[in-house]
């Protein structure tokens, strides 16, 4: 079991509030070229992971403010953990980058004795504020009201004329989400070759491809549910010569599906999909950073 590092967390507060927040920021950034790691970068007068932390840590939920995080961190970590303020989060470290999967995992560890839910966000979303996380956390508690225990989690999607390389979410009969498929694994499809899901759906390659709605990465689950679905999981060959594996975090909504688990998708609005935005490349970042910049000063709606 890993060990935390910084701000001891407070297992009994994070009960009473019901959410915690799973930051990912373990990840190099291969595609950000810069001088420092693209979680510590510059990004309105702060480093770039502290805008979904303050973000979540002003969100109101069951009438308390801020949501406690747990920050997964990795590459250059001691770094990242001076930039961001050592004794203000709750860190842990991977120091094995095995994947998304295998971050959340680990981050899950330190939650012993919790029983309500973790919204996982991503370093590099810096457009998530309080306000799309209390949406978020609205629709996954009304979920919760109408489907009971058989309800696990919901995922935060949107929908464009072209997923290109993001995950699609596919949609079981019932309407609600049975898997998440890369794209790199709907590439390695042969032409009409189906793929089955576990309520019975099916899908050939070229619908999966041609699917709209995409998968931003950000989810809400219960802990207990997505711990036993991690925990499950098979690695995914990601290389070859020398094979890498790596553990995919979307891998877990199969895996609660196949339970007989509920997963639902909550689809952000197209006038604010820049929230959910991330950025590979420092111009990506800046581009971002206007956009940003102008809805909180008002420009941008």
């Amino acid at each position: 079991r890993p060990l935390p590092i910084g701000k001891p967390l407070d297992i009994a507060k994070a009960n009473e509030v019901g959410v915690v927040c799973v930051l990912l920021a373990a990840g190099q950034g291969t595609r950000f070229v810069a001088a420092e790691p693209k979680v510590t970068y510059p990004f309105l007068g702060k480093p770039l992971a502290r805008q979904a932390l303050d973000a979540a840590s002003s969100t109101v939920v069951r009438g308390k403010s801020g949501l406690d995080s747990v920050v997964v961190v990795g590459y250059a970590q001691d770094l990242t953990m001076e930039t961001l303020g050592k004794t203000s989060f709750t860190y842990v470290s991977q120091p094995q980058r095995l994947g998304t999967g295998h971050a959340v995992y680990v981050a899950l560890q330190l939650l012993e004795g919790y029983t309500g839910d973790v919204l996982v966000l991503y370093a590099d979303n810096p457009g998530v504020d309080a306000a799309l996380i209390q949406e978020i956390v609205a629709k996954h508690q009304a979920r919760k009201d109408q489907y009971g225990d058989s309800y696990s989690g919901m995922i935060v999607t949107g929908l464009i004329p072209d997923a290109g390389s993001y995950g699609r979410i596919v949609r079981g009969k019932n309407g609600t989400v049975v898997g998440i498929i890369e794209r790199k694994v709907i590439d390695k499809m042969a032409p009409g070759e189906v793929m089955l899901f576990s309520d019975g759906s099916a899908y050939t390659k070229e619908e999966l491809r041609a699917t709209k709605e995409f998968n931003s990465g950000i989810v809400i689950v219960r802990a207990q549910d997505y711990t036993d679905a991690l925990a499950g999981l098979l690695p995914n060959k990601t290389k070859v010569n020398p094979d890498q594996y790596e553990y995919y975090a979307t891998d877990f909504v199969s895996a609660l599906v196949s339970k007989g688990k509920l997963v639902d998708g909550f689809v952000v609005p197209s006038e604010a999909l820049w929230k959910i935005e991330g950025a590979n490349t420092v111009e990506e970042l800046q581009s971002l950073e206007a956009r940003v910049a102008d809805y909180r000063s008002g420009t941008l709606s």
